[in-house]
């Protein structure tokens, strides 16, 4: 299936779902799709307004593990069901080096012997959709970052996650 056709395929799914009361969970499970970090996302809240999330990822033949203090903002965009969320975190990596990219005097390097350990910052900016109907949740968010080892290199990445929430 296409990139397109997943997407118009979401965007439906907003499109007719019910503009009703929020559904209420505690914990949600699921899959993020992102370029820097795609993977596995658990995400728990500790009060009505604030969660914490955690993403382990497997990029560059390697893996990451993020985690991230969310704040959550209901009534985004005037829409019932959808809330901004923001907050912030930090992430540990490890890469096989052959396949880790960095970004040095406007050229991209993909060849370094070695592995590669990757300790830093991130933070994070985006929607979270709540299916008032079915136990699932659509999020859409950046995530920008910054490496403390291996180059002091920041990026930003953005990313499509779908939860089963409980």
């Amino acid at each position: 299936m296409k990139v397109s056709t997943k997407f118009f395929t979401i965007a439906l799914l907003l499109l007719f779902a019910r503009n009703t009361e929020a559904q209420e969970y505690s914990t949600g499970i699921g899959i993020r799709g992102g370029y820097i970090t795609p993977g596995l996302t658990v995400k728990h809240f500790i009060n009505e307004h604030a969660a914490i999330e955690g993403i382990i990822g497997s990029r560059w033949h390697g893996f990451s593990i993020t985690a991230l203090y969310e704040m959550h903002k209901d009534g985004a965009l005037g829409i019932d069901n959808l809330d901004w969320q923001y907050g912030a975190g930090a992430h540990l990596g490890y890469y096989n080096g052959y396949y880790y990219y960095y970004y040095k005097n406007g050229t991209y390097y993909t060849r370094e012997k070695g592995n590669v350990a990757a300790i830093g910052i991130n933070g994070i900016f985006g929607l979270e959709y709540k299916f008032q109907e079915i136990p699932f949740t659509l999020s859409f968010d950046f995530m920008p970052y910054f490496d403390f080892t291996y180059r002091g290199t920041g990026f930003i990445d953005a990313g499509l996650s779908f939860r089963y929430v409980f």
